[in-house]
């Protein structure tokens, strides 16, 4: 029931196009294909990322998130200094079909691994229960396993042991945004001024 649940919430008619059907390899691939956008615009790969702010720093350093309307979990939208994303439902489960996912693109897909490389950003964004507060805040992330700490800890090790995966020119784009918003010379001694001075009541 929860997988049904899970996976459908973002299923989108349009994912399954004439374009790219296919005969899922076994039901991993088929509860993949209902994640993936369904226009493929930003296919082309671009390169590593070796850093990005987390969702508390890019916060403190004027970053606005809001919840999109999307119904795919993988899009992602920065545009002057906002940064929209889909809402995801964490369960108790969720690692565990993430984590199958991840296998199957690492073992099958090759540059078209578009479930790590959100994973990859959102584990940069998540690194602390403080960051998963900031998206349950702005309903980005609906919380059902009820404590914060467990889904940092479990966004943290859905990529484990998995090498960095390449990301596609748009999400490279995003993060650079993103990293380039932070690193701002106004915007960054504001965040340290706002760290060091109102971190506690």
């Amino acid at each position: 029931m929860t997988i049904t649940m899970y996976y459908f919430q973002h299923f989108n008619p349009q994912n399954i196009n004439s374009e790219r059907a296919h005969c899922p390899k076994h039901f991993t691939d088929l509860l993949r294909t209902f994640l993936l956008p369904s226009s493929f615009d930003f296919v082309q790969e671009g390169d590593d990322i070796g850093h990005l702010y987390s969702a508390s720093q890019l916060s403190e350093g004027r970053l606005v998130f809001e919840v999109s309307g999307s119904k795919c979990l993988l899009d992602l939208e920065f545009d002057k200094g906002l940064l929209k994303m889909s809402c995801f439902h964490v369960y108790d489960t969720t690692k565990i079909y993430m984590r199958n996912i991840v296998a199957f693109e690492e073992c099958h897909i090759s540059g078209q691994d578009y479930i790590s490389q959100y994973l990859t950003i959102l584990d940069f964004l998540i690194n602390t229960e403080k960051d998963v507060s900031i998206l349950v805040d702005k309903k980005i992330i609906v919380n059902l396993m009820g404590d914060a700490n467990a889904v940092a800890t479990m966004v943290n090790n859905l990529c484990k042991n998995v090498p960095m995966t390449r990301l596609n020119s748009k999400y490279l784009s995003i993060c650079n945004g993103l990293n380039g918003l932070y690193e701002n010379p106004r915007n960054k001694y504001k965040a340290i001024f706002v760290h060091e001075y109102f971190n506690t009541p």
